[in-house]
């Protein structure tokens, strides 16, 4: 028998906590239910005594997870289209009254990536083994985010966990198109960086004469410079700008994993850039917009709802102003007030979350707060990445530019030169 510790509520609407013996997690949870007491949360009791409060109940975390949460802070989880199709596909198998052991293990067998395959395998025998589907996927959090894994525990808890499956298959797929709106709003910019340096290479930073330049006056016979230079000065200077871009993230990630602090004070840093600044901080709260309107409306408790939606924002400076606003609101603040006292938020989305406290549609003015912001950041990243684009261009042609008015003073001087030479012979 194992020792599992749980909160919820009491009929009468008192706070209810305490721990009990059960086989596992799911019989736990019916012996709670028996009790009269609706859920919040169970966890398995650890030689560390799990929180009372409910928002910091994730610091204590079993060993395969934090390994988990090592190696997700390096490199990148399982993509968002497989999982928005995996979800998908969970919620029409038990919509079709498929038991969950055997739709994981269908799902097993159908997957593509497989780093995903093997997790559902593991989870697959811990499920067969009696175990909740929310316990599971827990331990696996590269695989599984917060917000599901929240919305999961209510679908079980309430019995709604067809319903809860479909609702992170909606969020997932509004999650996947803003990224790919995203990705197609910075590829024309992308484009014309390569392009750029494709021209310049290396040495038009070094040198101040284009690489594409020096390539052709090489091809010419003017000057030592072969196709290899030109390919180093361009292509694997490149790509080595690309790997160290890339092991800087990777290094910044896992950093930010370690030390929240650091990972913080790069976001404020982000937001605080001109332009781009208010760009990202729009499609954060885009983010924690939609996560807080499906959690909220999952019949998730909304201080918890608000920690989770800070999570799942992908912010870290918007999960930590989340943190206090769930404090606050677990201790019987209003929502919007919450808000305002962060600082964090701006007025037009303070306004949209106090009409939706007072018409009692907080879920639905928090998506439409989501369309709102996600709108005009969108337009704003258009002009920005015009503007940056247009930038660019005016680099490259003034470099290129300098390099033939170089070229075209040196040709002169040397042709100066030469006559100045033959006038010499003709008078001797």
């Amino acid at each position: 028998m194992r020792m599992f510790r749980y909160r919820g509520r009491a009929s009468d609407g008192s706070v209810a906590e305490g721990s009990l013996e059960a086989p596992n997690s799911a019989v736990a949870a019916g012996r709670v239910k028996a009790l009269g007491v609706e859920l919040e949360w169970i966890r398995e009791a650890s030689a560390q005594a799990l929180p009372a409060d409910p928002q910091r109940r994730a610091e204590v975390v079993p060993a395969p997870r934090r390994a988990e949460a090592a190696v997700a802070s390096a490199v990148p989880g399982i993509s968002l289209a497989e999982l928005a199709a995996f979800f998908r596909q969970f919620a029409t198998l038990i919509r079709s009254g498929v038991p969950i052991v055997q739709s994981v293990g269908s799902l097993e067998r159908s997957v593509g990536s497989a780093r995903l395959r093997a997790i559902l395998a593991e989870c697959s025998r811990r499920l067969s083994d009696g175990e909740r589907l929310s316990d599971v996927m827990e331990c696996y959090p590269s695989a599984f985010p917060p917000l599901a894994l929240e919305m999961i525990r209510a679908g079980e808890t309430g019995g709604m966990l067809e319903t809860m499956l479909s609702r992170i298959a909606d969020h997932l797929e509004r999650e996947l198109a803003m990224r790919r709106l995203m990705a197609r709003l910075t590829m024309y910019p992308k484009l014309v960086v390569v392009t750029a340096f494709l021209l310049l290479g290396r040495s038009g930073f070094t040198e101040m004469t284009p690489a594409f330049s020096r390539w052709v006056i090489g091809m010419m016979g003017m000057q030592r410079y072969t196709t290899l230079d030109y390919l180093g000065d361009t292509v694997f200077a490149l790509g080595a700008i690309l790997a160290a871009w890339w092991l800087l993230g990777a290094a910044s990630r896992v950093a930010g994993a370690r030390w929240p602090a650091y990972g913080i004070a790069v976001e404020r840093l982000k937001m605080a850039a001109p332009g781009l600044g208010s760009v990202v901080r729009e499609f954060a709260l885009t983010r924690f917009g939609r996560a807080l309107g499906a959690l909220y409306g999952s019949g998730l408790p909304l201080g918890s709802a608000v920690a989770v939606a800070g999570r799942a924002s992908g912010s870290a400076a918007l999960a930590h102003a989340t943190e206090g606003i769930a404090a606050r609101v677990s201790a019987g603040y209003g929502l919007c007030a919450a808000m305002r006292e962060t600082g964090f938020f701006p007025h037009t989305v303070l306004e949209m979350v106090s009409t939706g406290e007072q018409t009692g549609n907080l879920d639905t003015m928090l998506e439409k707060m989501a369309e709102y912001l996600e709108a005009d950041a969108q337009s704003k990243a258009h002009l920005h990445a015009h503007l940056f684009a247009t930038g660019v261009y005016l680099v490259v042609a003034a470099m290129v530019g300098l390099a033939v008015a170089r070229f075209y003073m040196g040709y002169g001087s040397a042709a100066g030169q030469a006559a100045a030479g033959a006038g010499m012979i003709i008078c001797l």
